[in-house]
């Protein structure tokens, strides 16, 4: 027994130590100043106020232009393919009825590719916000979705839709979500969350392509083949004359404090 604590004594007397020289030694070594300028730390605030969902846009189905300044006299950095993701340096709510938005890239600089951090502006008709978004309601093709993430704890392994976009999320062994989801729909991009608990998004900024049959999930990663992606069809769909039929309900916001809301 008084091994034992002398042990522990021992012990505990090494991680004081230990945590006194460390803290000794961490006092020393100064962080590095944060770069105001730079417009990842911009986005980085905007998703720790807000959240990511408000914070990134989309590329629309045509893609979108990224400049060095806005206005037409701009230089093009890049640009992005449909679907892939766009950061915003304030939140989508306030950005939506502007017409340029502030973003944050990073391009080739001195020391190779994506080196040089730099804010750029995006044609605001261009990219697909949070603040777009409508619930489906009618005339939704999807029967079935696989979730890429399903392999991530907290995300089903699929997603079963409704005509009227009604989606109910399953694990990989067959086992359903606790409630049923609501699908959101803009610019050939769609959504699937909760009606009111929005923490989980179950399917993110996938794109839909009716005409030839293409689902993309953030634009990148291409589902096709039954395993994958099911339709409706020709029957359930009858008399749509818009697919999809959406209403003016916007997807979910989380909640923010008052004074920072944007409109």
């Amino acid at each position: 027994m008084r091994f034992a604590n002398l042990l522990k004594f021992g012990l505990a007397s090494t991680a004081i130590s230990g945590s006194l020289q460390s803290s000794s030694a961490a006092s020393l070594i100064s962080e590095p100043p944060v770069d105001e300028n730079d417009p990842f730390v911009r986005y980085d605030r905007c998703v720790s106020r807000y959240v990511p969902d408000e914070c990134q846009g989309n590329a629309g189905t045509k893609g979108a232009v990224i400049l060095d300044r806005p206005g037409n006299s701009g230089r093009i950095l890049s640009r992005f393919e449909y679907g892939r993701t766009v950061l915003l340096l304030e939140p989508a709510s306030k950005l939506s009825s502007s017409e340029w938005l502030p973003i944050a890239i990073a391009v080739g600089g001195p020391r190779g590719p994506f080196t040089d951090k730099v804010r750029a502006w995006a044609r605001r008709e261009e990219v697909v916000l949070n603040s777009d978004f409508r619930r489906v309601v009618g005339c939704w093709p999807l029967r079935f979705v696989v979730v890429p993430e399903g392999e991530i704890e907290g995300h089903y392994g699929s997603v079963s839709f409704t005509v009227k976009g009604v989606a109910c999320a399953r694990s990989e062994d067959g086992l359903e979500g606790p409630d049923a989801q609501l699908t959101y729909y803009a610019g050939g991009i769609f959504t699937v969350r909760h009606p009111v608990y929005v923490t989980h998004d179950y399917f993110i900024a996938g794109t839909l392509d009716y005409g030839t049959r293409t689902v993309n999930y953030l634009g990148e990663k291409l589902l096709k083949g039954e395993k994958q992606v099911r339709w409706f069809g020709a029957k359930e769909l009858e008399g749509c004359k818009q697919i999809p039929t959406v209403d003016d309900t916007r997807v979910p916001k989380r909640r923010w404090p008052e004074k920072e809301r944007g409109g």
